[in-house]
């Protein structure tokens, strides 16, 4: 495993944009479900401007993890962190990212989608989901062809349950993720069809669901939650965005397979109210090449912009 330090801190580039070391939590133990009915308070509820200077709200956090950023693959940009001018990279593979959330009672399979809650047609989500978040390779009009470096599709599920009250993601995160490989003249993901030899899963634990009232602020600069099982770990961060009105929801994963950062940001419209979308404005993220074999340093994927699928 690469970055078995806690105290990792992110690459040059990204630093210069999200200026962070991640936050220690305590070692995560305790069971693989969560016990909560529905979202416990974790701080006094007082009225939050949706956004501020310090953070945003429990009801903008609410959105921003049931709100699904719908799908846009790019190929990696040879500029370091979130800001510059892109310029692709084809010899690695366009990534696509997405996220959303699936009913919970309902049995996980990579082949079935979560539901793709898009600003075009969001609407809130009450009730207990599984939050389900993706980073596979795309070749769709054969935009890897090219590639010669591969990539690992990682898939991640945890819990997530909202109310009127408040949010609670859950104290477990199930990770799995695996190499893509060459198929003919593309690297392509075989998540659809996997082979048990080439698939790693670990599931990573925390003490407690993290839990929210929707009146409460949420600072930036914390780790919400903090999963872990051994040396590996992963994080979730809320960060100041890059732009006005902005902010960043990282997902942060330091594996015995991978390690990579991933940023959605968010923009809060100006008179926003809960039950309304945000503004997707794009994803970042950052992946550790020494994962890789003969590889160093780390390769960075920028999407300015989801389009509604």
């Amino acid at each position: 495993m690469k970055r078995n330090n806690q105290n990792w801190m992110i690459s040059a580039g990204a630093l210069a944009v999200l200026t962070m070391v991640m936050a220690v939590r305590a070692g995560a133990a305790g069971s693989e479900g969560v016990t909560v009915q529905g979202p416990v308070l974790h701080a006094e509820a007082v009225a939050r401007a949706p956004l501020s200077a310090t953070g945003v709200s429990g009801a903008v956090l609410a959105t921003m993890l049931d709100q699904s950023s719908g799908s846009a693959a790019t190929h990696a940009a040879e500029v370091h962190g979130m800001g510059g001018v892109v310029t692709h990279d084809v010899l690695t593979p366009a990534v696509d990212v997405r996220s959303g959330l699936t009913d919970y009672a309902q049995p996980s399979n990579p082949t079935v989608p979560p539901v793709y809650n898009v600003a075009d047609g969001y609407r809130p989500m009450p009730g207990a989901y599984r939050y389900d978040q993706r980073h596979v390779v795309q070749n769709d009009n054969q935009r890897s062809a090219g590639a010669n470096r591969p990539f690992t599709d990682l898939w991640a599920l945890t819990y997530f349950s909202q109310d009127d009250r408040g949010l609670a993601v859950g104290n477990w995160l199930s990770v799995r993720t695996m190499r893509s490989v060459r198929q003919g003249a593309q690297y392509g993901t075989q998540f659809m069809v996997p082979a048990p030899a080439q698939t790693q899963t670990v599931m990573l634990t925390a003490h407690s669901a993290f839990r929210v009232h929707r009146e409460a602020e949420v600072p930036f600069g914390k780790v919400l939650q903090q999963w872990q099982n051994g040396p590996q770990f992963a994080q979730l961060v809320l960060r100041e965005g890059p732009g006005a009105q902005e902010a960043a929801l990282c997902w942060n994963y330091a594996l015995a397979t991978a390690g990579r950062l991933v940023c959605q940001v968010w923009q809060v419209p100006e008179q926003w109210r809960p039950g309304q979308p945000l503004v997707d404005k794009g994803i970042y993220i950052d992946d550790d090449r020494e994962y890789y074999e003969g590889e160093s340093g780390h390769r960075y994927w920028r999407r300015e912009a989801a389009r509604a699928e």
